[in-house]
């Protein structure tokens, strides 16, 4: 009985009126989706990548402090590995930490004390300005 009156509801045609709504909401809502997407897209940078060179840091760090605030730590650790070269020494550092929201700030300090040292990048660039 139940299941007969469940078919004769789910087969029961839409009103005029709200199958046209449905169908007008659901092209703005597709075509806000697209235009997101395409804006997106177009405001996407090249990701920075940070390897084994100490001059990667600067830029990558620059770049990497500005990852959207509503994110969470898993989400920006995920991002971390995907920063890093394959193989690299960088890549070695993140990978040493189980990859979870609660390493995430391990993981960056391991990070900056190994790349971010002030008195390394300055002994760095100034020879790459004496060359």
């Amino acid at each position: 009985m139940m299941l007969n009156l469940l078919r004769k509801y789910w087969r029961r045609p839409l009103k005029k009126g709200n199958k046209e709504k449905n169908l007008k909401k659901m092209k703005e809502k597709r075509k806000f989706e697209l235009e997101k997407k395409r804006l997106d897209n177009e405001l996407e940078l090249a990701r920075i990548k940070l390897g084994n060179d100490l001059k990667d840091w600067l830029p990558f760090w620059s770049q990497f402090q500005h990852i959207d605030k509503d994110e969470g730590p898993e989400d920006k650790f995920q991002y971390l590995i995907k920063a890093t070269i394959v193989g690299s020494r960088a890549r070695e550092v993140v990978e040493s930490f189980p990859p979870n929201g609660a390493n995430y700030s391990k993981t960056l300090e391991s990070l900056k004390s190994r790349f971010g040292k002030d008195d390394l990048l300055v002994e760095v660039y100034v020879r790459e300005l004496i060359k």
